[in-house]
């Protein structure tokens, strides 16, 4: 007798939905959506420190780039949540959205970290400004179709409230995983090095990381149903 019939057995009823429920392998795929946001929402955080600390731009200049980028990125909300509910495609209404969002962030927020040497305040002020404004934003044609494909799954109230659920958990976890990975991988303090995070060449490195795991939350979304989403009823 082997183990591992009983064992591929045990774990299909485990991730299998009941009759009415979404299944918990469904709810971990569409959760992992959640970690490129989060993750999106700790980058703030090294991003303050390396423009201000590292590059000197002033904080004031820092701020106003943060808000107009903000302003940008709420006039986009309902550009995208409208454009993706009147859609049609073979893949419905939410994915093509989403999958078209995934490198432009990644690209963006790789370049957020690369500014070009020799700008004044102003320049890297609007460096930062713009290449934050089209990472957000790009960010946003993939979060409000995939917040609006959650709410349209299941019309059973109990589902639809166990898929923020996942979505808050996994996406926490991402934003913690990264918070670890960034001060005791990438700027760890040594001796030699006791401010790692002020040397502006460590950011580079960890860019591309943050955008790849980014993008690569982002694409890991899939649904069972061929990738394509229901409309709702």
């Amino acid at each position: 007798m082997t183990v591992t019939p009983w064992l591929n057995a045990a774990l299909a009823r485990f991730v299998s939905a009941k009759p009415g429920r979404l299944s918990l392998r469904w709810l971990l795929w569409h959760g992992a959506g959640q970690a490129g946001h989060s993750v999106q929402g700790f980058l703030l955080g090294f991003l303050f420190i390396y423009y201000n600390q590292v590059l000197e731009l002033s904080g004031t200049l820092a701020g106003v780039g943060i808000a107009i980028a903000t302003v940008a990125d709420g006039l986009s909300d309902p550009v995208a949540g409208s454009w993706s509910d009147g859609y049609r495609s073979r893949w419905g209404r939410r994915h093509p959205f989403m999958f078209a969002s995934v490198i432009p962030v990644g690209v963006f927020m790789v370049a957020l970290f690369a500014p070009p040497e020799g700008l004044s305040q102003i320049g890297l002020c609007i460096w930062f400004t713009v290449c934050y404004a089209l990472m957000r934003t790009a960010l946003t044609f993939y979060n409000v179709p995939y917040l609006g494909l959650g709410a349209e799954v299941t019309q059973d109230y109990q589902e639809r409230t166990r898929i923020p659920v996942y979505r808050a958990m996994i996406g926490a976890g991402a934003a913690l995983l990264v918070a670890a990975i960034g001060w005791n991988l990438v700027f760890r303090s040594t001796e030699a090095d006791p401010h790692p995070q002020l040397d502006g060449g460590n950011y580079l490195p960890f860019a591309p990381r943050l955008g790849a795991g980014d993008g690569g939350a982002d694409g890991a979304l899939r649904l069972e149903n061929d990738g394509r989403d229901p409309a709702p009823a």
